[in-house]
């Protein structure tokens, strides 16, 4: 299932990138996200809860950076297991400035496999949407809460 949008951040695109390739700060966006070990600067294990139409269910997931142009572009490939679900994904963001601002394209390929193949791709579509959208909000909201006060 392909899925691309759009997203406008009021946050400086250093931080973004920064945020987007660190596990330890990007994991905790994620829903219910958190580290489990981090391999390296580059493959790390997490455990997520995700929501989906049947509730939450917990995934463990390996994520693996296979490409970046620092705070330009970052391809992340992801697979994750849970509740006799499995899900593979590969994400795509690209980075730009609008003055102050990032403005991120994303673009991903997710295939399901278990009960979640079964459910409504248009319904799966539109979560999985809205979550690449919840995490990119939560950053910026992370952005600033840390930036200094003027």
């Amino acid at each position: 299932m392909k899925i691309g949008g759009r997203t406008q951040l009021n946050a400086p695109r250093t931080e973004v990138w920064e945020t987007l390739t660190d596990p330890r700060k990007v994991t905790p966006l994620l829903p219910g996200g958190e580290v489990v070990e981090e391999e390296n600067g580059e493959t790390w294990r997490a455990r997520l809860g995700v929501p989906t139409n049947l509730g939450t269910s917990t995934f463990d997931f390996t994520f693996t950076l296979l490409e970046q142009r620092p705070t330009e572009y970052v391809r992340v490939y992801g697979h994750g297991y849970g509740s006799q679900n499995i899900v593979d994904l590969t994400a795509e963001l690209h980075l730009s400035e609008e003055g102050e601002e990032t403005q991120i394209r994303w673009e991903g390929d997710v295939r399901l496999g278990g009960v979640l193949a079964s459910l409504g791709q248009r319904s799966l579509l539109y979560v999985l949407q809205q979550q690449i959208e919840n995490v990119l909000r939560a950053l910026e909201a992370q952005q600033s809460a840390e930036a200094p006060a003027q």
